[in-house]
């Protein structure tokens, strides 16, 4: 009973533990092993049946605990859901992050290859490649007839582009005969290049050959681009207005004068390009083109009316009688077989390789030096060197065959000379009987002392002409006599004299010629103390400079190198484009200088004119 009583006992405390919160299983069994005895055995515990309602307590609540870890479950997912996309956005937000970065490297990238580009033009341009620069500053296309003319020259003195040169001469020898002349358009990409090649002078008559379509399109589109009409746009409407008159008779007259007043250079264009028409409709039966098809071809790039250039074709033969369609033949070049054989054919050559060579330095002046210009430059020289010597060979060839003539006639000259002499000795031991005007009289004496034998056998005829002039005798006896004339200062001879306009007009030559002499020496000498000046000037100004960099620190200098200098592309386009209009101002320079002295020239020219006309010449 003790022992029931004992355990209920137990029981009750362990109710009010569980309770309370503070169950103590373990000390409890320890109590309760404690208290058992060792001898009697432990008996099992009474079996009770579990009611309806307990089951559905344990039902319940094991559903509950289902649907708690169910939801636990998808709340996990959720979560790890959640997380799955978070880490799914940090990784596109990395992505993207590298990618703008990638792209940001990518574009300073592209930005320092950009610059380095530009730097390695500039240098090409500025050093050997000036293919560009030569097409941008000093192209033959789209520039007046004048300036194409300079540019381009034919070197056998004509005043033509040689663009149209080459094009009307292949179409003289090809194209006659051709339906597809002045029809037929060419190839862009080949015309370009064609363009492309003359505007840089580097067109090869051998590997760059022509066909009838680029010659009719490059002669085309060199009068499209042209600036101005070929007639000027000062005369054209006078020109239409000839050629809508109803007189036909008057037509051929006033052209004939509206062609007077045109430029040189438009003027033999103008007569090569109808003569070029009018052989094309000659040859009508072949290509079938008339004056009125052809008119109609060509009146829109030659910028005129279909009127007026009919008119001009009817009277073509009449206006230019004298002008002759005379094939090119260019200067030879090193590649050529041989050089010329005789004198007037050397003549000719040298007469185009000097003007080759004259072109070559005026570029080369203006800016435009290229490897290729060099090695042009050097075969020019080198070719006109050989053509001298072989020119020399020939007159050495002549002298030779001469000397023999001249040897045999010495003597007669040796005796004729010295009777002249004897007798000019006994006109200068006479007394003179005129006024004191001739006693002051400036007479050249000749002597045996003064003229060696030697001299007067190198060059007799020049020891005759000089004594046929010089005489001692007064000009009213003779006509041959030498004098100086007090109000002039001139060497005069008698009016009845041969060469008395020539001796007078060498002589006002020569002071015009000193004149201009003393003026350019004066200029020369004026420009030299200027620029004394300026150099004291900018000697004065780099000091100050050096002296206020002085004072700033190295710091400052080193971040300013390591640091880029802010818009280096604006530089480089400015220094282009000065460099540019440089070469355009020293092409204007030389061509202005050309030009003052040929008008110096004519002044001196017209002085003298007046002059001789004082002296009733």
């Amino acid at each position: 009973m003790w022992k029931k009583n004992f355990l209920a006992y137990m029981r009750l405390t362990e109710q009010k533990e569980a309770s309370q919160g503070k169950l103590k299983t373990k000390v409890t069994t320890a109590k309760v092993i404690t208290i058992r005895s060792p001898s009697k055995s432990k008996k099992s515990k009474t079996f009770k049946f579990t009611s309806s309602k307990s089951k559905d307590k344990r039902e319940k609540s094991r559903d509950k605990e289902k649907l708690d870890k169910a939801d636990d479950r998808q709340k996990d997912k959720i979560d790890k859901d959640k997380h799955l996309d978070k880490d799914k956005e940090k990784d596109h937000k990395k992505k993207d992050k590298d990618k703008k970065d990638k792209k940001e490297k990518s574009k300073d990238k592209e930005k320092d290859k950009d610059r380095k580009d530009k730097k390695e033009k500039v240098k090409q341009q500025s050093s050997i490649n000036s293919e560009e620069v030569l097409e941008l500053c000093s192209p033959v296309f789209g520039v007046s007839v004048s300036l194409a003319t300079e540019r381009s020259r034919c070197h056998d003195g004509l005043d033509l582009p040689l663009v149209v040169r080459d094009c009307i001469d292949y179409l003289q020898e090809y194209g006659l005969k051709n339906e597809q002349i002045y029809r037929v358009e060419p190839a862009k990409t080949r015309l370009q290049h064609f363009k492309r090649l003359y505007n840089n002078r580097e067109r090869l008559t051998e590997s760059d050959e022509l066909d009838v379509a680029t010659a009719c399109g490059l002669l085309k589109l060199f009068l499209k681009e042209l600036p101005e009409p070929v007639l000027t746009t000062y005369l054209i409407t006078r020109f239409e207005e000839v050629a809508s008159h109803p007189k036909v008779t008057k037509q051929q007259e006033e052209i004939t004068l509206l062609l007077e007043q045109m430029p040189k250079c438009n003027k033999i264009l103008l007569s090569w390009l109808l003569l070029h028409f009018d052989s094309v409709i000659q040859h009508e039966k072949y290509n079938k083109l008339n004056a009125q098809s052809l008119a109609m071809l060509l009146s829109p790039p030659l910028q005129m009316s279909h009127r007026l250039l009919v008119t001009l074709l009817c009277y073509c033969p009449t206006l230019f009688p004298d002008v002759q369609l005379v094939k090119y033949v260019p200067p030879i070049t090193s590649s050529s077989p041989k050089l010329p054989d005789t004198p007037d054919e050397i003549q000719k050559e040298l007469c185009k390789q000097e003007s080759l060579l004259n072109q070559i330095h005026s570029e080369m002046n203006a800016g435009y030096v290229t490897k290729k210009r060099e090695e042009q430059l050097w075969e020019v020289q080198r070719i006109i060197t050989q053509l001298k010597r072989k020119l020399k060979t020939f007159e050495r060839g002549k002298s030779e065959k001469s000397i023999d003539e001249v040897e045999t006639n010495d003597d007669a000259v040796d005796s004729a000379s010295r009777s002249q002499n004897t007798e000019k000795k006994a006109t200068l031991n006479k007394p003179d009987g005129d006024s004191a005007k001739f006693q002051k009289v400036v007479a050249l004496e000749i002597t045996d002392n003064s003229i060696s034998p030697k001299s007067n056998k190198d060059m007799p005829d020049v020891n005759k002409k000089f004594e046929e002039y010089v005489s001692v005798a007064p000009p009213n006896n003779t006509t041959d006599v030498m004098y100086m004339d007090e109000d002039t200062g001139l060497l005069m001879v008698s009016k009845s004299h041969p060469d008395y306009a020539t001796l007078l007009r060498l002589q006002l030559e020569n002071q015009e010629l000193l004149a201009w002499k003393s003026q350019l020496q004066a200029r020369i000498s004026a420009e030299r103390a200027e620029m004394l000046q300026l150099k004291q000037l900018l000697q004065q100004q780099m000091k100050n400079k050096t002296a206020a960099v002085a004072t700033t620190t190295t710091n400052s200098t080193q971040d300013n190198v390591i640091s880029p200098a802010p818009g280096t592309e604006d530089y480089e386009r400015i220094v282009e484009h000065f460099m540019r209009e440089n070469a355009l101002l020293e092409n204007k320079k030389l061509m202005l200088a050309k030009e003052i002295f040929e008008e110096n020239k004519q002044c001196i020219a017209l002085q003298v004119e007046l002059a001789m006309q004082k002296f009733s010449i």
